[in-house]
């Protein structure tokens, strides 16, 4: 049985992957080009200091795309714990208006419900 704690874990989950877009990932294959090829037929070092220099250039281009996501994704968990705060309020404030808990106080269900172990 899914309790509160695992619902909201995989509720952030799935607005990281959302948020993200990691649903439209793709792969794309280098070939080396003739100043590459060159460098390995002679041995020289420049073919590792480029593929070293295109490695960090490609982890900072990837991080600075996953900023703007993880920046949509904190305000999208953000917005919605107020929303739902919001509307938690609201709610109790409704029901305790129109007196709903006395009358499941008189039926007997709040009794049931303590049986329950659920409050």
């Amino acid at each position: 049985m899914l309790n509160k704690n695992k619902i909201m874990v995989y509720s952030l989950v799935l607005f990281m992957v959302l948020a993200m877009g990691l649903g439209s990932v793709s792969v794309a294959h280098a070939m080396p080009t003739e100043s590459e090829s060159l460098s390995i037929e002679l041995g020289s070092d420049p073919l590792v200091i480029e593929t070293f220099e295109d490695m960090l250039e490609n982890i900072k281009e990837t991080f600075l795309d996953i900023v703007p996501g993880l920046v949509f994704f904190l305000v999208l968990v953000i917005i919605g714990y107020i929303v739902a705060k919001l509307a938690s309020w609201s709610i109790t404030k409704i029901l305790k208006t129109i007196g709903l808990e006395k009358a499941m106080t008189r039926v007997g269900v709040t009794k049931q419900v303590k049986k329950l172990g659920l409050k």
